[in-house]
């Protein structure tokens, strides 16, 4: 999915929902290059499939990927979606409560303070 954003940019959550819906047991070797471009077209994205799926074989965004990780890695980061709001974290099914984010957001507006 991460190689997806360089070559998707607005139509990478189509890809990254079919991508989930999709995805097999960890132990099953089934992202291969030549399927996740078969997702991409699938999910309708326009995109060039040499290019993409040479991006994939080379690992040419690891670099940047690793880069990333090490950085939530440094914040604490252990899941998705997370979200840091001054400081606080947020992960899981917080980041998708609407109404408590909102509400940490509010009061990081107001007054620079949210309640984990």
């Amino acid at each position: 999915a991460s190689i997806a954003v360089h070559h998707a940019g607005e139509d990478f959550w189509s890809y990254y929902d079919l991508l989930y819906k999709r995805q097999q047991a960890p132990d099953v070797e089934w992202a291969t290059p030549e399927y996740l471009t078969e997702l991409a077209k699938e999910a309708g994205i326009n995109i060039d499939e040499t290019l993409f799926k040479n991006d994939i074989e080379n690992n040419t965004y690891a670099r940047e990927l690793n880069s990333q990780l090490e950085f939530a890695k440094e914040l604490g980061v252990k899941s998705v979606p997370a979200l840091i709001i001054n400081g606080v974290r947020y992960e899981n099914d917080n980041v998708l409560d609407y109404k408590k984010l909102k509400k940490n957001i509010d009061n990081a507006i107001q007054n620079g303070s949210t309640e984990p």
